[in-house]
């Protein structure tokens, strides 16, 4: 399938930190990666050493030198209105933290990623991320919501695969955007909204983003907020917001969490009415003082059932602290009352990516863990074309049957017209016959008449 991507290309070392936190910040340097396309079948990283993303035939990069450095940027050659490449300089801060060692299963992981991926001159194809010509189509049609997640087992270097999709206005899922990343950590999320989705979407729909919902990843939100909440410059995403699954928070994490506690009937009925009313903040609650009323009664309704003696151990407890520490601190990006007057602010979910990740594992022609990376990437590209046609046929499926009438539909109103027909005859019938019997029907008559029959009746009559 035709596709636009963006690379990013990085050292040695920070092949190495993929796999574990460093305490330091790094900040990178300008450097330049090709989204240009053009009909090759590979990626040129450097003049001679090419970095196979698909055999398949599909739209890649022009051979032009990469020149990363440590903690070199992913970046794009885009045209300016004057038909220029422009440069795109990344910054990547990763979150203080201890130094973690690296398992054995770490340091193999980065030989492997070293042999397969380097290109030649010191650098290392760390992130690759595309979108095809018809989901970036359907991006520009439908911009407004988006949902991001990360799924795993697509390749052999087991890179986690990050995945972006839209809603059409029917509420279809529209798969975007793939990306292989090295890692979950703070810096390559922070590539992917700085330097990925503006290179390779349509930067005025991208403008046009309302919503944009995550499951609470500390390191996607984090950054996240961060791109969203900057002022002094372009809004790359318009006035979008940032809003956390609810089907993750109460179902993954309330629900899992809490299941193994709930033994008796009684447990189940009051872990059912605290799922029911944490889905109502998200599904109801549309100002400040209902949500704290609302959460002010749930806390009492906790508390009661502590003094219950007839719950299992543990039950409460754990109810209570799961409010305490993950949910109340993050209630104004679950509930309703933040994002009731934004388009699509009813969207509280973003499950329906959990759904084409399904699809995609699903597919008989899946990328599998023993794949290596072009063949999953030219797997996934596929899978996300077929996706597409699918949803576009239904759609041109759809239309037609609403132009076109049902036969069923067609025999019913020739059987309501004749119905109507005899109908109003009858009853004009009755009527006239009634007030032939009274004492002034001439008068009503001619009234009656005048407006059921033709004149010339109404003179002969």
């Amino acid at each position: 399938p035709a596709l636009d991507y963006v690379a990013y290309f990085g050292s040695y070392q920070e092949a190495e930190d993929t796999v574990r936190v460093r305490k330091q910040s790094k900040r990178g340097k300008k450097t330049k990666v090709i989204s240009k396309t053009n009909k090759k079948s590979s990626v040129s990283a450097t003049a001679g050493v090419q970095v196979p993303l698909n055999t398949a035939g599909v739209h890649t990069g022009s051979d032009e030198k990469l020149n990363a450095d440590i903690g070199g940027t992913s970046t794009t050659m885009a045209e300016d209105g004057n038909g220029k490449e422009g440069e795109v300089k990344g910054a990547f801060a990763e979150d203080a933290a201890e130094l973690n060692d690296v398992t054995i299963e770490a340091k193999s992981f980065v030989k492997n990623l070293i042999k397969q991926l380097t290109a030649g001159d010191g650098t290392i194809l760390l992130a690759v991320m595309w979108i095809t010509d018809e989901g970036k189509t359907y991006h520009t049609k439908f911009p407004h919501v988006l949902g991001c997640d990360v799924t795993f087992g697509t390749n052999a270097e087991k890179r986690p695969l990050f995945r972006a999709s839209g809603k059409t206005s029917d509420n279809k899922n529209i798969p975007h955007i793939n990306a292989f990343v090295p890692s979950q950590q703070r810096w390559v999320f922070d590539w992917i909204f700085e330097d990925g989705f503006p290179s390779i979407l349509d930067r005025t729909a991208l403008s046009k983003t309302c919503m944009i919902l995550t499951d609470q990843d500390t390191q996607l939100v984090g950054t996240l907020l961060a791109k969203l909440h900057e002022h002094g410059r372009i809004r790359t995403y318009g006035w979008a917001l940032n809003r956390l699954c609810s089907w993750h928070k109460y179902d993954r994490g309330y629900d899992m969490m809490i299941k193994s506690f709930a033994k008796t009937d009684k447990d189940h009925q009051f872990k059912t009415t605290i799922i029911h009313w944490l889905w109502h903040f998200s599904k109801n609650i549309e100002y400040y003082e209902q949500e704290v009323d609302s959460y002010t009664k749930l806390l009492a309704f906790v508390a009661l059932a502590e003094k219950d003696k007839e719950f299992s151990e543990g039950l409460v407890s754990n109810t209570l602290k799961f409010l305490r520490d993950s949910f109340h601190p993050y209630l104004s990006l679950l509930s309703l009352r933040s994002y009731h007057a934004v388009y699509g602010g009813n969207t509280h979910e973003n499950c329906w990516v959990e759904s084409d990740n399904a699809a995609l594992k699903k597919d008989p022609m899946k990328p599998k863990s023993n794949h290596i990376l072009y063949v999953a990437a030219d797997r996934v590209a596929k899978h996300s074309d077929k996706r597409l046609d699918k949803l576009s046929a239904n759609a041109t499926q759809n239309a037609m049957r609403q132009l076109l009438p049902k036969p069923s539909d067609t025999q019913l109103d020739s059987i309501r017209q004749v119905l109507s027909r005899d109908i109003v005859d009858n009853r004009r019938d009755v009527v006239l016959d009634q007030y032939n019997c009274s004492s002034g029907k001439w008068c009503y008559y001619y009234l009656l008449v005048l407006a059921a029959r033709p004149m010339d009746e109404v003179e002969r009559g």
